[in-house]
């Protein structure tokens, strides 16, 4: 167990966590500059490459509902070391696909897989961690995986263009193999207490269904789930806009990552200093004033200007609000339920995730002619993180009188 009174706890917590929390990132991002090729090489179309995508992040929704509730059995430790090595299995399966099918199915098992680590990291921070302590935590988590989403389609666009795009596929395969064993040996277990009847349906519906009228919870966790949208939403356009209307190589394209990552991690560097000060509530709201100006800001250079600049620093913008809310709404979504938290940061990562994999569906569906239909996606899930954010506050203040 680890020892909540140790000096060393933010060290002791905090690389293993990271690491784990990353995994699900570098299978998402280390891909993406190879969309185009794995169009080319399986004779296929973009919408289904796409889908491989939209499928993965699905099922890496889905499956964190089910890792919330066994590792309120098992642990933490044992269920994030199962569902990992299952994502291992179906990385395997992308790196020898024969067919875009294969590619697809392999993707889905690695949703599932990483789900675990995806899911479970929250639920860990939360064991350890609460309050300002807890969004203040996060702020790092958010600056770590800014570093990572910077490194990873950076790492992935030299891959493509000197080795293709399966062995991004080998990376992911070796990067989940070192954060297990390093993830195993680093992190005591965090759950001081297990729940024998965690895993019963009729407790598993219990609990959904508690969590699921609370609106503190279900608030803040749309708000983080719209945030995180918002990012996946660039992603999924940006392969095809940046390379194959503005003419970017992947390499290109990889460096041009940097820019989500420098704004996640300025986000969360604000957000670490000044949460502590003025609240995760104020904190939030100014990210989302951010997200909205960026999408707006987007869609006005789009009626005279299509080039990088109009397309990066409005998203430069928008994404800096995104760092700073996303800590904050996780925080804030868990306060209310210690009791239950290893499924309510499974229910939270499978609400963020699914409505990533909602807003990248409708992306796949437009027409990447130009930045216009991203800014119009992006000014409305601005507009559902203010709505949700303020059901969010409403709630919390009703259970805090």
């Amino acid at each position: 167990m680890v020892d909540k009174t140790g000096k060393s706890l933010f060290r002791i917590v905090l690389p293993p966590v990271l690491f784990i929390a990353t995994i699900s990132l570098v299978a998402t991002d280390v891909y993406l500059p190879s969309f185009p090729a794995i169009v080319r090489n399986f004779k296929t179309s973009n919408t289904l490459v796409q889908l491989s995508f939209a499928l993965y992040l699905l099922f890496l929704g889905v499956s964190q509902l089910a890792y919330g509730a066994f590792s309120e059995r098992f642990g933490r430790k044992k269920t994030s070391m199962t569902g990992l090595s299952l994502g291992l299995i179906g990385t395997l399966v992308c790196i020898f696909s024969p067919a875009i099918g294969f590619l697809i199915l392999g993707r889905m098992l690695q949703g599932i897989g990483f789900g675990a680590g995806a899911g479970i990291w929250r639920a860990i921070l939360r064991d350890v961690f609460k309050g300002s302590e807890l969004a203040h935590i996060n702020s790092f988590i958010a600056i770590g995986t800014a570093i990572m989403m910077a490194v990873a389609p950076l790492i992935g666009g030299f891959i493509q263009d000197y080795l293709g795009w399966r062995y991004s596929f080998v990376f992911i395969f070796l990067y989940t193999l070192i954060g297990i064993g390093f993830f195993w040996r680093a992190l005591p277990e965090t759950l001081l207490e297990r729940n024998p009847h965690a895993i019963k349906l009729s407790i598993i519906l219990r609990n959904m269904g508690q969590l699921l009228s609370a609106s503190p919870f279900m608030g803040y966790a749309l708000c983080g789930a719209l945030c995180f949208s918002g990012v996946l939403v660039y992603l999924a356009a940006s392969p095809f806009l940046l390379q194959n209307i503005i003419g970017l190589t992947p390499v290109q394209y990889g460096w041009m990552a940097c820019v989500i990552a420098l704004a996640l991690a300025l986000g969360g560097f604000l957000n670490a200093f000044f949460v502590k000060k003025i609240g995760h509530h104020n904190m939030n709201l100014y990210g989302i004033g951010l997200m909205l100006a960026g999408s707006f800001f987007m869609l006005v250079l789009s009626i005279e200007w299509i080039n990088i600049l109009v397309i990066l620093l409005p998203i430069f913008v928008f994404v800096t609000g995104v760092g700073i809310s996303v800590g904050n709404c996780s925080a804030a979504a868990l306060h209310h339920f210690p009791k239950l938290v290893g499924f309510a940061g499974g229910l939270y990562g499978a609400i963020q995730i699914l409505v990533g994999s909602i807003g990248t569906s409708i992306m796949a569906a437009l027409h990447e002619q130009s930045q216009v239909p991203l800014s119009i996606v992006l000014i409305c899930i601005g507009i559902g993180c203010w709505i949700s954010q303020k059901i969010g506050f409403r709630g919390h203040k009703k259970l805090e009188k």
